[in-house]
């Protein structure tokens, strides 16, 4: 995002130095004509205006060679403000502020300016001590603190001369204000689109960015995580975790190539994946041909072990399918082993870089080990999962099996709906029964 900001704020001092160079040209321009109409007999007024033509033209050069960030460095707008205060204060007075007609005309000339400054500070600056100015010049001819001049003959004799300059001035001010606010116009309609694309591309990389978080992460802790910054470890007594692995998968990835061995992977764990998600589990990782998921986390509930129960049916279904048409088709195929295990588990995402959602605890090895000591096709249940979901499915107890570093465990076969909640001979698809139990737990 930082590459973006920098960019809008690139083209927002290049919007900035296309609005800065008329002025400036306006500036360089009124301060010689200026300097030509001050008397010759004046030479104090006549350095001042040579300085600040000086000053508008070095300062143009500078807008020209130099990109100004206005919004980084607020003082700039201030420096150029200052040389159109001392022009018109050098105008007002030879003038004697008396005349109508020529006083309009700086006054018009003093609003474009800040009306079309490159910022706001500028207009505010200009607007406020133009105004202080032009009080404190009515209030010393009031009290004749100032004596009343009219060196440049704009007061009460006006000849050709005047009415010349006036026209011209009112002519160039027309003119230099067409052009100001058609490049002003131009640069923002510029900015602003270029503006919309930076907008539109840094939503998209946003949006993409959200997507590859949230397939590497559950919602919740994605959210925690852009929040503060790191993810709280948290203990959840209870969820249900689901172990899957691909019997004879060594052997049979043998005999294929690695481009046929990762398609033929890719294929079943995306389905796996969706399966998953229609029954509210979360997938937590894939180890070789091992896949890995659980319910119950990272938001509680009491239906995961019915969840994770259904999607192991659905799993088991879903090889069923792929081994007959493989063997319809004469090729080797993979038997799937399920093992499904509830308990205390602790979650909390590990790494700064490539991390990832994880869970530990002694759970975790037990769910697997019930994966290792199942057999082919079959969904391999502990006690604990088994008196959680015995009213909706029918078990086979295997009595007690023995488990690497667990001893004897009482293990269960899962095998279908029960036909009361079913709505297919085979069992694999509740009925409204089913779901009107469920919803009740």
């Amino acid at each position: 995002m930082q590459e973006y900001q920098d960019t809008i704020n690139k083209e927002q001092a290049l919007a900035n130095k296309k609005k800065a160079i008329s002025p400036n040209i306006a500036r360089v321009f009124a301060n010689l004509i200026l300097f030509y109409f001050v008397p010759s007999d004046s030479p104090f007024f006549k350095n001042i205006v040579l300085a600040n033509t000086a000053y508008a033209s070095i300062w143009l050069l500078s807008e020209l060679i130099f990109v100004f960030n206005y919004q980084k460095y607020k003082i700039l707008p201030y420096l150029p403000a200052t040389s159109d205060l001392i022009s018109t204060f050098i105008i007002l007075y030879l003038t004697g502020s008396g005349n109508s007609v020529f006083f309009g005309i700086i006054v018009c000339l003093i609003v474009v300016s800040a009306l079309f400054s490159a910022d706001t500070y500028q207009s505010i600056f200009l607007l406020s001590t133009s105004i202080l100015l032009y009080l404190s010049l009515l209030l010393g001819l009031y009290f004749n603190l100032y004596p009343y001049v009219n060196l440049m003959d704009f007061g009460n004799y006006p000849g050709v001369l005047t009415y010349t300059f006036s026209i011209f001035s009112v002519t160039f001010m027309i003119v230099s204000l067409f052009y100001i606010v058609r490049s002003i116009g131009k640069a923002h309609i510029e900015l602003n689109k270029k503006l919309q694309e930076l907008i539109l591309i840094a939503e998209k990389e946003k949006n993409r960015s959200e997507k590859l978080l949230l397939n590497i992460l559950p919602v919740e802790v994605a959210d925690e995580l852009k929040d503060r910054g790191f993810v709280k470890p948290v203990q959840f007594e209870n969820v249900s975790i689901l172990f899957t692995d691909f019997e004879g998968f060594t052997k049979i990835a043998e005999k294929m190539s690695p481009e046929e061995l990762i398609k033929t992977l890719d294929t079943s764990f995306t389905q796996f994946d969706k399966i998953i998600e229609k029954y509210n589990l979360e997938k937590l990782k894939t180890i070789s041909d091992s896949y890995m998921c659980a319910g119950g986390l990272p938001i509680e509930n009491k239906t995961h072990p019915i969840d994770a129960c259904l999607a192991g049916l659905e799993l088991k279904s879903f090889m069923s399918q792929v081994k007959e048409l493989q063997i319809s088709m004469g090729l080797p195929f993979w038997e799937l082993r399920i093992g499904i295990h509830s308990g205390s588990v602790i979650a909390g995402v590990i790494g700064e870089k490539k991390f990832a959602y994880d869970i530990w605890g002694d759970a975790v090895n037990t769910a697997s080990r019930l994966e290792s000591s199942g057999a082919a096709s079959e969904i391999n249940i502990s006690k604990s999962v088994f008196d959680r979901v015995n009213s909706f499915f029918d078990c086979e107890y295997r009595g007690k099996i023995p488990a690497k570093n667990k001893g004897d465990v009482d293990m269960y076969f899962l095998k279908r709906i029960i036909p009361n909640f079913s709505s297919d001979e085979h069992g694999f698809i509740p009925n409204e029964n089913f779901w009107k139990s469920y919803r009740l737990l």
